[in-house]
């Protein structure tokens, strides 16, 4: 059995490794949307062409920034958690407004 505090560790370093990796894809997810665009143009086809895939593409990004939030405030939560318990974090202060509804960056 775990004490709590090798196990706050271990929950710290996935946590840590699960936000890099949700930011890897989407840096990937949406390099791949412009890659895509860009062969359109640079290929000289019609606009209609790709759409649907660019579509798709961004729209899966949009739904990795949603999964991004929610693990940003399950941060938070764990970080509280951690705090209640009296183990040293060394989490920042919240960075979300929690209340605040998600929306696309235009």
């Amino acid at each position: 059995m775990m004490t709590p505090q090798v196990s706050a560790m271990r929950i710290a370093r996935e946590l840590q490794s699960l936000e890099n990796d949700i930011d890897a894809l989407i840096a990937k997810a949406g390099a791949l949307a412009g890659q895509v665009a860009t062969a359109r143009v640079d290929g000289g086809y019609p606009a209609a062409t790709g759409h649907r895939a660019i579509l798709k593409l961004l729209s899966a990004t949009q739904k990795a920034g949603e999964i991004r939030s929610d693990l940003v405030r399950a941060h938070e939560d764990l970080r509280h958690i951690a705090e209640t318990a009296d183990f040293p974090t060394a989490c920042p202060p919240q960075a979300v407004d929690q209340d605040a509804p998600l929306r696309v960056a235009s």
